[in-house]
């Protein structure tokens, strides 16, 4: 791995934690590619890195795999300043969905879940803190990831 490549996964490890972001070098030394499975950390990356850096990642999602990669060529900078916020938009948008559909299965079906309304009431509140904990963020959503597949909604 280039000296680059081990900054940008020092630098996201420690954003978003070891094992939750993977950065490699693929196409005979060509690219770098950063792989995650949530999609709101890849999302939140490749804007930041428009935003302030005017470098555009092409994101990828095939089955089991979603990635960004840039060429070494054009200079892709491992620095994520503002990226906090960044996520926190995509991370509500996902959860949003969630929400959004077990809502119309509550309203459908007429069947109250506790479980549901108390993680939406944490989900609630840790949007409104200024700071992102990214562990609390996973953990609400794996909570409604599981909410989703066990009530189907």
């Amino acid at each position: 791995m280039t000296e680059l490549a081990k900054q940008f996964q020092s630098n996201l490890n420690k954003i978003f934690g070891d094992k939750h972001v993977k950065v490699r070098i693929i196409h005979d030394d060509r690219d770098i590619c950063i792989n995650s499975s949530e999609r709101e950390i890849l999302y939140a990356i490749q804007e930041q890195q428009q935003s302030i850096h005017n470098l555009h990642w092409s994101f990828s999602e095939r089955f089991l795999t979603k990635a960004l990669t840039i060429s070494f060529k054009k200079n892709p900078i491992p620095h994520f300043q503002g990226i906090a916020e960044i996520y926190k938009k995509y991370f509500d948008e996902r959860i949003q969905l969630i929400i959004n559909k077990c809502d119309k299965m509550v309203i459908e079906h007429n069947k109250q879940n506790s479980e549901y309304e108390t993680v939406k009431r944490l989900y609630q509140s840790i949007l409104s803190e200024e700071s992102v904990d990214y562990e609390q963020y996973r953990k609400i959503r794996g909570m409604f990831e599981n909410i989703r597949y066990l009530q189907q909604c």
